[in-house]
């Protein structure tokens, strides 16, 4: 019910008042005054205005609220209304973003069923998965304000702490959705087992083990619940909480997706490989018949044109292993290269060279040096293999 404005008039004061405002008697005028006052305060009863408007837009309405959710075998109770209004908030934040939890959707098909196999064989709570959600969106190359890069926004400190390579320039396997699963999937146990709590594991998860003991020690809550902590930390478990929710029955809210239209896992083949001299993608690219892109999309660790040095593995297409290593090999044997020309494609930089010095001797632009060599300010060092042609 909707009670009528001071100002509201209905039709026949609207045509009264057209109708005497046409007479200009001071009697007429004052009549016409008091049938304002009157239509306005008529009544003690509201009164409803009805207005129906075709916008083609859906109904907007709130959704009931569970009494309870359970998150990891924990459960948090949403009866307590501080709990209740902040689980309120994520839900309806996330379940109206409509696109966002479309992709959401989407994007579990190709990264849910490795999440669920590695937390299987970890026997770990399968509703770890849902943090990767809150986390990054499923975005593979998603990066923070902070520096936390990847599907499972890792800082670059714990990524190598659990046995992630980071090199800025080389490789960043915080990139790699598989091993950047391992590293985190590690470093969330090893949470567990300091806080013998989920819900206060994947707050430590956001927020940093040390700031979390740190409210532990100076405060007398030792529950998640209990605890004052920075404020996108008390909502952390609330989000993920409420992307389970919705995650988990979809169709109650509206989101109708055929499972077929789901994105489909990468289909690759891993291969192994030990890297000791510099080989540039572009020549494994033209001798194995697998495109940059391809390749460079199958790999998104990899952040430089050169194969990084050192032992890793690769995900090349399936059929293409046995041309993959005969090619290595090639790029490996100098005569091979001397009489194919790969090694003018390069230039070795010498001491006391600069860019704009090796721009000179070789004809190419400086603009064009650093473009091919991801070269982001002007340092270059001695020894070092510069691309100058494609």
């Amino acid at each position: 019910m909707l009670e009528r404005p001071f100002w509201y008039l209905n039709k026949e004061v609207l045509k009264s008042m057209v109708f005497f405002g046409q007479n200009k008697h001071p009697y007429v005028l004052i009549v016409s005054f008091l049938l304002l006052i009157l239509s306005c305060h008529s009544s003690r009863e509201p009164h409803v205005i009805v207005k129906t408007v075709n916008t083609g837009l859906p109904d907007v309405f709130d959704y009931e609220s569970p009494e309870s959710v359970r998150l990891c075998g924990e459960i948090i109770d949403l009866t307590d209304p501080v709990n209740q209004e902040m689980f309120d908030r994520e839900f309806i934040i996330s379940v109206w973003d409509i696109p966002q939890v479309l992709m959401w959707l989407k994007r579990s098909g190709r990264f849910f069923p490795y999440f669920e196999e590695r937390l299987a064989e970890r026997n770990l709570p399968d509703d770890l998965k849902y943090l990767a959600i809150a986390e990054s969106s499923l975005h593979t190359h998603i990066k923070s304000k902070a520096g936390a890069l990847g599907i499972w926004q890792l800082m670059e400190k714990t990524a190598r702490r659990y046995g992630l390579q980071v090199d800025r320039a080389m490789m960043d396997e915080r990139l790699c959705y598989e091993r950047s699963t391992d590293a985190s999937l590690a470093y969330l146990e090893e949470l567990k087992g300091m806080f013998n709590s989920w819900l206060l594991s994947m707050a430590a998860y956001n927020c940093g083990e040390n700031q979390l003991n740190k409210a532990l020690k100076n405060q007398t809550g030792k529950d998640y619940f209990s605890l004052d902590l920075p404020r996108e930390t008390e909502r952390y478990i609330f989000r993920i909480a409420a992307i389970k929710y919705i995650m988990e029955n979809p169709e109650r809210f509206g989101f109708k997706v055929d499972e077929t239209k789901f994105y489909k896992p990468i289909v690759s083949s891993r291969i192994d490989v030990d890297i000791n001299d510099r080989f540039y993608i572009s020549d494994l690219s033209e001798l194995t018949g697998i495109s940059y892109k391809t390749f460079m999309e199958l790999n998104p660790k990899i952040i430089s044109p050169l194969l990084p040095l050192g032992s890793y593995s690769l995900h090349i297409p399936p059929g293409f292993e046995k041309t993959f290593q005969a090619s290595l090999e090639k790029l490996r044997d100098p005569v091979y290269r001397k009489k194919h020309s790969y090694d003018s494609r390069y230039y070795v930089v010498q001491d006391g060279d600069v860019l704009s010095s090796i721009s000179w001797e070789t004809g190419v632009p400086v603009n064009t040096i650093k473009k091919l060599n991801h070269i982001r300010g002007s340092h270059i060092q001695p020894g070092q293999k510069l691309l100058i042609r494609k």
